[in-house]
């Protein structure tokens, strides 16, 4: 049996305090740091930063409206017989089409071709002959396919070729040392129009300046109804389905070219036919041009009185005029589109627009 030294007690005791001490500091120290991990606040808890300024986009803009536009309907004049004779040929029925360069009738066995100017033909044209009514039939002519025509008003050897080249397509015999027959050109107000009526009859005489075809109303101006006062300047056009309709800026049109065009539009046509003197239809409005917009937040803008207001622009208030809303965003214009600035400032609280 081994007998322990009595003399090493004290020094053992000493060693085992000093090991259960530091094992107690290094707890404590371990317990302090791990509090102080968890009790940290996350980044997410923090105050958020102020946003004090928010970007500028720019997107074009056509200013569309929902409007109604009253297209108006006029008695139509009849059609008279350019000639005097017997009609010999003539298969004009009610409701029947005739179109510009082709045969009407026939008088005296000649072909009356039918043709839509601008300004009738009110006399015999030659090589000399200039104005307006020269300028019509060549823009008549150019309407039929004949583009080696040029529209300067001078009746010239093109022209009369041209002229010539339509009535032997409508089946008019002409020998080459024949005037042209100016006598054998029916007007029309359009290039197509409806018969309502037929006053002529195969066998019957006719004299020149006879009523011979009547029309029925045919459509002779479009207005807008109540055009909206904040509207954007610029000259506009109507969508009609398919069509798209120039108009002044009132939203008139009265040219008779793009009236035509709507006379005969499947999204008119019914109407244009009824007894009303006006039918009235929802179109859409918009600018022909559209313009550059500023899309900033609705927070953006202060001082707003009708469309005007102000945004900051590097802490300067400036003026712009509001011309829509559209998906979360208002619709600024600036005075100079091309300077318009790539960011707005959003702290407008108590601020004037002067």
């Amino acid at each position: 049996m081994r007998i322990r030294n009595a003399h090493n007690t004290p020094a053992l005791v000493a060693l085992a305090i000093a090991v259960l001490v530091a094992i107690g500091v290094a707890g404590v120290a371990t317990g302090l740091a791990l509090e102080r991990h968890h009790m940290a606040r996350p980044r997410a808890f923090d105050p958020a930063a102020s946003i004090v300024s928010a970007p500028v986009t720019m997107r074009s803009y056509s200013d569309p409206l929902k409007v109604t536009a009253s297209f108006i309907r006029a008695l139509s004049a009849p059609l008279s017989s350019p000639i005097s004779g017997t009609v010999t040929e003539s298969s004009c029925v009610p409701g029947a089409v005739i179109m510009s360069g082709s045969a009407a009738f026939s008088v005296d066995g000649r072909p009356v071709v039918a043709l839509r100017t601008r300004i009738p033909l009110w006399r015999p044209l030659d090589a000399q002959a200039k104005g307006d009514d020269v300028s019509s039939l060549q823009e008549a002519l150019v309407s039929l396919g004949h583009s080696e025509i040029r529209v300067d008003g001078s009746y010239g050897a093109v022209t009369d070729k041209a002229l010539r080249s339509v009535m032997t397509t409508a089946g008019m015999r002409l020998s080459p040392e024949e005037a042209t027959p100016f006598d054998h050109i029916l007007w029309l107000p359009t290039g197509e129009i409806t018969t309502e009526a037929c006053l002529l009859a195969v066998g019957h005489p006719v004299a020149a300046g006879e009523d011979i075809i009547t029309l029925p109303a045919r459509l002779s101006s479009i207005t807008i109804k109540s055009p909206p006062a904040n509207r954007l300047p610029g000259a506009r056009e109507l969508r009609l389905g398919n069509l798209t309709i120039p108009t002044n800026e009132d939203g008139g049109v009265q040219d008779p070219t793009a009236l035509d065009t709507v006379a005969t539009s499947p999204d008119l046509l019914a109407g244009v036919t009824s007894s009303d003197p006006a039918i009235d239809i929802e179109v859409e409005w918009r600018l022909h041009d559209p313009v550059t917009v500023a899309a900033v937040p609705p927070k953006a803008l202060f001082g707003i009185r009708d469309t005007v207001g102000c945004v900051l622009v590097d802490g300067t208030p400036t003026r712009v005029t509001l011309v829509a809303s559209s998906l979360g965003s208002s619709l600024i214009v600036f005075d100079n589109a091309a300077q318009a600035p790539t960011v707005v400032g959003l702290d407008v609280e108590d601020r004037s627009c002067g």
